[in-house]
């Protein structure tokens, strides 16, 4: 998998890495967002982000380039980013037979850390796994144009 993914259970940023550079991309508590070269001192547990099938791990890098320019679009119109928010109330559900679960917002609303990584990543195509409990907004769908 050439995308790394870090996350914490409360904060998630991705790592982005290509022959040109090694940076993570998220978004602060303040709203604002930040590109910065990555720090292999920094903590995390790796999630896992699944390809588009338009670049199935080869060495084009489609998939890494789609990711910063996503963000480039965001940091180029901060205005099309929606208000800062981080007060879900989450009900985690079992998958019957399975030790997976899943989040349900039972109240409240979010456009998070969780919520700005999870738009990057499906905006370029790709999809999460494996997204850790706690993480309130990475299943969320927001979309491009969405506010």
């Amino acid at each position: 998998m050439k995308l790394a993914w870090l996350a914490g259970a409360v904060h998630m940023y991705v790592r982005v890495e290509t022959p040109n550079g090694d940076v993570t991309l998220e978004r602060y508590g303040d709203g604002t967002i930040h590109m910065n070269p990555f720090n292999s001192n920094r903590g995390g547990t790796p999630i896992q982000v699944d390809n588009p099938s338009y670049d199935p791990c080869d060495k084009s890098y489609a998939f890494e380039n789609n990711i910063l320019n996503e963000f480039n679009n965001l940091a180029n119109n901060p205005s099309s980013l929606p208000p800062y928010l981080n007060e879900p109330e989450i009900m985690w559900t079992q998958v019957p037979g399975q030790f997976a679960f899943y989040p349900t917002v039972v109240g409240g609303t979010f456009n998070n850390s969780n919520t700005f990584a999870n738009w990057l990543i499906t905006n370029a195509g790709g999809s999460l796994t494996g997204i850790p409990n706690g993480a309130w907004g990475a299943n969320s769908n927001f979309k491009r144009g969405d506010k």
